[in-house]
This record gives structure tokens, sequence and C-alpha cells, in this order.
């Protein structure tokens, strides 16, 4: 028998308190929560190893789609009205490089800085211009809150 410090006194006193509905509610909660820590870490290796790609759009229109890969090192060049934009991808990352101010006054969208994760966005407003990463998976799905 395991023996623990402190009162043995007040371990059976907790078993009279507990009803068996206290003792079920309690179960109940450490399974869902172990189902559900469970759940969350197997999409999260699921998703790092789905295939990613990464969608470049301006004004609109799909200008890329490349799938997002780590030995992939490519600089795209946008073609502005005001200038030009350049997408930098590489290491299974993309970004979008500095702009003058003429062309992006703010610069947002440059200071988002490198993204590699399905689901992360950068969005150029000025300049009509999407960078989006996607999984294989979950392109033109519908999700429960766009839907």
């Amino acid at each position: 028998m395991i023996k623990f410090i402190g009162n043995d006194n007040m371990f059976q006193n907790l078993r009279n308190v507990l009803t068996l509905y206290d003792k079920v509610l309690i179960i109940f909660i450490l399974l869902t929560t172990v189902v559900g820590i469970s759940w969350s870490i197997s999409h999260l290796v699921l998703d790092s190893q789905s295939t990613k790609y990464v969608i470049i759009e301006h004004k609109g229109q799909t200008l890329n789609k490349l799938r997002l890969a780590s030995d992939l090192e490519r600089k795209i060049t946008i073609d502005l009205d005001s200038g030009k934009a350049e997408v930098m991808i590489r290491d299974g990352k993309v970004r979008m490089l500095e702009m003058s101010e003429d062309i992006c006054p703010l610069g947002i969208c440059s200071d988002t800085g490198w993204i590699s994760k399905p689901g992360n966005i950068i969005v150029c407003i000025p300049n009509q211009i999407i960078i989006a990463i996607e999984a294989q998976d979950s392109i033109d799905k519908i999700d429960a809150i766009s839907y």
C-alpha cells in the first residue's frame, strides 16, 4: 500500500465528502482534458507534415501558387502602378521585401516579417497584394468560422 505524507484521516474524510456524481464529474473532466491535449498535439504534428503552398494575389487575381519547400529560394517581382513589390521565398518561409514610402506609405506588409505556417497572411492594402500560406488539405475548404 502506498503511504501518503500527511494525515490519513484527511483522505478518508475526502472520500466520504465526495459523492458518486462528484467522482464521475472529476473523471469526465480529466478524460476531456486528456482527449483535448491529444487532439491538439496530433493536429500540430499533422499540420507541420502537410504540404504547404504560398499563394500570391494582386488585385484579386492569383499571380503565383508555389509549393513551399525548404529548398525553394526565389524572389518574385510584382509590377504595380507605382513601382515594383518583391516577395522573397527562402527556407520554407515567405516575406514581403521593404518598399519605398511612395509605393507603400506605412510599410506594414514588410514589417510583418517571415511567415511559414498555414493560415499566416501578409496583406498590403495600398497595393492590393495578399500573400497567404495554405496547407494542401485546407485549400478550397469552408471552415466553421467562414461558413
